[in-house]
């Protein structure tokens, strides 16, 4: 079996607070490509941004409009076909009963889990409305015009959260050691937007990176030979 699997896409609004950044035909085209490689597909969190609305916490509101403004592309990922995982930015979504927490996988002796990683972050684990708060007023002040506002948050929560530690170290260790203790041995992220790959001990983490912002990002898990790889779709 293969598994393909997108983080962080964070379609939005329209306006200038959404990161999505592609070109809708050039989506379903990167879709069409994940589609005809792989037996099982997973949307990893952060699908829809419901954080940069005109009224801070109205998340459902966010969420239809980002699924109107992009509703070729939402009702394609949402229809059924993907397994889909919660974010923080589309924590909402955790409403939903075809929603999961996370995934787990057992197949040909493979034992995988997959969740979207804000977990191990350490702001959005302790204070998630504060980073909600945070995410609305920087996404007012982009739409305004002031440029680089959501750039400076995503700098300030890898500062928050590495210290003095590269920010990949950390959550790869945090996974890792998940996997350890509940007898997995490869373990899928996603949230930090950074594409890492790294086997210790017997067990793989993977992080499959970003659809944001232009990018063409996926992890894939082949349980035949026990392999999970970072790649980059290069159109077609």
């Amino acid at each position: 079996m293969k598994i393909a699997v997108i983080s962080d896409l964070h379609l939005g609004r329209g306006d200038r607070t959404d990161r999505f950044g592609h070109d809708p035909s050039a989506f379903h085209g990167f879709l069409d490509h994940l589609e005809t490689i792989a037996d099982e597909l997973v949307l990893l969190g952060d699908i829809i941004d419901t954080h940069h609305g005109t009224i801070p916490f109205a998340f459902l509101d966010e969420l239809r409009i980002a699924c109107g403004v992009h509703a070729g592309l939402a009702d394609r990922l949402l229809g059924g076909r993907y397994s889909v995982v919660s974010g923080n930015h589309d924590h909402c979504l955790a409403d939903f009963p075809a929603v999961e927490e996370e995934l787990l996988f057992d197949d040909r002796g493979q034992k995988i889990l997959m969740f979207h990683g804000h977990q191990y972050d350490r702001l959005v684990a302790n204070v998630p409305y504060t980073c909600a708060a945070g995410n609305w007023l920087g996404g007012r002040a982009e739409a305004k015009g002031i440029p680089g506002v959501l750039w400076f948050l995503d700098w300030f929560d890898d500062f928050a959260n590495g210290i003095t530690r590269d920010r990949t170290l950390v959550y790869r260790d945090n996974a890792l050691a998940s996997a350890r203790k509940r007898a997995r041995n490869i373990i899928v992220l996603g949230h930090t937007h950074k594409q890492d790959d790294h086997r210790e001990a017997g067990v793989q983490y993977l992080n499959v990176g970003a659809c944001l912002q232009g990018r063409f990002e996926y992890g894939l898990v082949d349980t035949r030979t026990g392999e999970a790889s970072p790649h980059t779709w290069e159109g077609a």
